[in-house]
């Protein structure tokens, strides 16, 4: 019986080196939807986010290794930093040895012609009112590419109050927690949660929070002839500030409670909307106001709206979304904008209820809920 062949030094080096090409391979596979988050979280402020980034690994021992950046022509800081810290905790396969150095391949970013989700864990905080008031721009011009209409999340600390100021552009608030009230043209108003305001625009007014709960609202904006900011001038800018008394005459915000809100039915009883403001409200709504509850398992269809654009903020549950193509789970914190003419469908995950505020600028597509349809 001939004697094994021993393999030679290049045969075990060629060896070795397979496997760490396999493991690299393996890490990128595996890593892959870790390292879209990282684009996901940096696009949060603007979604033409692009370019290349070149990481260099070199192994400590154990799984550890450090890890730096050796090229970067997308130059976000947050992108860079996301994608340094998750290489950094990767596990890598005892095959390498502290002191070996790879080179992973460029991770290239294409800017999308538009963003359709962005997840509110992503988006910066701002304070205005010296920290008093906490603000998040969800969904706006700037990272999604839509200009009809601008989403954001506010809230104003216990005993504080967002100082009197009138906008170019009409606003609703939904009220998600706390508890409040809204002064100005029309008098004083108490708000509370589960409840809608509508303010329509060059409308001064000032919204104050009241009891021991944070007020929590979601505002958006809607502006005409897809005059949409691309910054987060539409929340609270010093021009707006208005001071002395409030002209009587004028168009006054409209608050409507949880309770005087319609609930239809829609998808055989599996869903509901809670209907707020519509193009049938009294003021003429440049937008619809609705609350979308549906149970697990229940599925909207694909469908498109013509002129419209949808905007949604899901609040609870979870969804797997369906948008031009592309499938998206949203969770509890995320916004959707949909631009008209982009098919779209919905089913519900998991066991628990969706739960979601839906905006339509303009109004018109809700017109479906009131026979029941989808």
């Amino acid at each position: 019986m001939p004697d094994k062949e021993v393999p030679t030094e290049d045969q075990l080096a060629a060896e070795k080196e397979a496997k760490q090409i396999n493991a690299i391979t393996s890490a990128l596979n595996e890593f892959g939807p870790a390292v879209h988050t990282c684009w996901s979280r940096a696009a949060a402020d603007d979604f033409r986010l692009e370019g290349a980034v070149t990481l260099g690994v070199t192994m400590l021992g154990q799984g550890r290794s450090d890890v730096v950046l050796l090229q970067d022509s997308a130059e976000d800081s947050v992108l860079s930093s996301c994608l340094l810290q998750l290489w950094r905790e990767y596990q890598w396969a005892d095959i390498f040895e502290p002191g070996d150095a790879v080179q992973l391949p460029p991770f290239e970013f294409v800017a999308p012609d538009t963003q359709f989700m962005v997840s509110q864990a992503h988006v910066p905080h701002m304070a205005f009112e010296s920290g008093a008031i906490d603000a998040q721009v969800l969904l706006s011009k700037r990272n999604t590419g839509n200009d009809d209409a601008a989403l954001a999340i506010l809230r104003v600390s216990p005993g504080s109050t967002i100082p009197m100021r009138a906008h170019a552009h009409d606003e609703i608030f939904y009220v998600y927690a706390g508890a409040g009230s809204i002064d100005g043209r029309g008098g004083k108003r108490e708000i509370a949660a589960g409840g809608a305001v509508y303010i329509p625009a060059n409308t001064p007014h000032t919204i104050q929070q009241s009891g021991t709960e944070a007020l929590q609202l979601v505002q958006f904006s809607v502006f005409p002839s897809g005059t949409g900011s691309g910054d987060a001038s539409f929340l609270m800018a010093s021009g707006d500030v208005h001071s002395g008394k409030v002209a009587k005459r004028g168009p006054a915000s409209v608050v409507v409670p949880d309770k005087d809100a319609h609930v239809f039915p829609i998808l055989s009883g599996k869903a509901s909307v809670r209907v707020f403001f519509d193009a049938n409200s009294p003021k003429g709504a440049s937008a619809y106001l609705g609350v979308l509850r549906a149970s697990p398992e229940s599925i909207v269809p694909l469908h498109r709206h013509g002129q419209e654009s949808e905007y949604l903020l899901i609040l609870e549950g979870e969804a797997e979304m369906y948008v031009n193509g592309r499938t998206i789970i949203v969770r509890a914190g995320d916004g959707i904008q949909i631009p008209s003419g982009v098919e779209h469908g919905v089913k519900v995950l998991g066991t628990a209820q969706l739960k979601a505020v839906q905006f339509y600028t303009p109004p018109g597509p809700e017109a479906r809920f009131k026979n029941g349809s989808k």
